[in-house]
């Protein structure tokens, strides 16, 4: 038997560039098992429940999602047996993921598109993608269309050689519950703003991959969004247009700590310098709370603490950038995506002035290189 457990977060009521393009259910860990039993809990687009968060200030909110999901059937867990079998057949070299985020500010799209190709080695004939979303609208193998043989969970891929590229067409639902990609109106003044958040196991949402953090790989991310939106990644940008950016490909990380975060988001830039090694740092908050954001005091904060990580690692910090983006209706205390790190923001634009020591600790909280450069082994 499965088991779902929740964990409360900061929420908030629900409601540019540079590079361009709910809460509560979390899946938890039984006897090694990957769980997403919640998966297969709800109707597909109806509105669903998802649990209670507090704002900060004592008050509780109910979070209710009206994204669906297809995932019907137990597939939608992954045991350690089939994963350790799928980790002893397949190396994966590469993932190119491609998501088009242009009609995300229309209310009534509740959709994305989003396309993987996944190059990896294999010792089997046949193994599976895992995906939760909409629907999978086309397959291809080495160059070649295959059926599309998808249960809602995991898309069956027979046929293998030694070495495969693996394409995967399909639509993925924005989320309201803070799993895979989160869609957030501010009410404050209507923007859209966009971020993932995928632990323990919900990249899925997203795009097709094999969902275990034993499978890392390079990721390189195509972004296309509205004109003149964020967009951030675990990466530098490699190439941006109007409406697209494509990142620089990752170092080999775990398919639940990629990261993109996307909108209209308020920026500050700084620096960070160690020898010869220069680091672009990055904060972020959505536009209505930019006159509360401290960036000079995130940065002298981030600057102690990748000191200090140096000194205690001896290793150059190894991720070309570091950003930091505080969000709304966030259901962790931070995510330390290599890269991308994420927090909650405050609930409201109104809220007073942070002082040092709370934007200290919010900092803190995100400054944490321990667990981004343990995500390469």
């Amino acid at each position: 038997m499965s088991a779902v457990s929740t964990r409360s977060g900061a929420a908030e009521s629900t409601g540019g560039g540079h590079a361009v393009v709910g809460t509560d259910f979390y899946p938890t860990h039984v006897s090694g098992v990957l769980s997403t039993a919640v998966a297969s809990r709800f109707v597909p687009g109806s509105p669903r429940r998802v649990g209670t968060c507090g704002d900060g200030s004592g008050t509780m909110h109910e979070v209710t999602s009206t994204s669906g999901d297809s995932s019907t059937s137990t597939s939608a867990n992954l045991t350690r047996e089939e994963t350790r079998e799928r980790s002893r057949h397949v190396e994966v070299l590469e993932y190119r993921v491609e998501l088009d985020l242009r009609a995300a500010r229309d209310p009534d799209v509740e959709t994305f598109t989003t396309r993987t190709i996944v190059e990896f080695a294999a010792t089997t004939d046949e193994t599976w993608l895992d995906f939760l979303g909409a629907d999978v609208s086309r397959v291809t193998l080495n160059g070649e269309t295959v059926e599309v043989d998808y249960d809602g969970a995991r898309i069956r891929v027979p046929g293998l050689h030694r070495i495969n590229a693996v394409a995967v067409e399909a639509t993925a639902y924005y989320s309201r519950s803070g799993e895979g990609l989160h869609r957030y109106v501010d009410p404050e003044d209507g923007e859209t703003y966009l971020y993932t958040q995928y632990e323990p196991a919900d990249a899925r949402r997203v795009f097709a991959c094999f969902e275990q953090p034993d499978l890392k790989a390079g990721f390189v991310f195509d972004v296309h969004a509205p004109a003149g939106w964020v967009v951030l990644s675990n990466a530098r940008p490699r190439s941006t247009g109007p409406e697209r950016v494509v990142f620089e490909r990752t170092l080999p990380i775990s398919t639940y700590i990629t990261a993109i975060v996307a909108g209209p988001y308020h920026s500050a830039t700084g620096t960070w310098r160690r020898g010869d090694l220069t680091v672009p740092l990055g904060a972020y908050c959505r536009a209505s709370l930019a006159e509360h954001f401290d960036p000079e005091d995130i940065f002298e904060i981030t600057r102690q603490g990748l000191d200090y990580y140096h000194e205690v690692f001896d290793y150059p910090y190894p991720f070309g950038k570091y950003d930091q983006v505080f969000v709304p209706e966030y259901n962790l205390g931070a995510m330390e995506n290599p890269g991308c790190a994420r927090s909650p923001s405050r609930t409201s634009s109104a809220a007073p002035r942070p002082t040092t020591s709370t934007s200290a600790a919010r900092t803190r909280s995100s400054t944490r290189w321990p667990t981004c450069g343990s995500a390469i082994s």
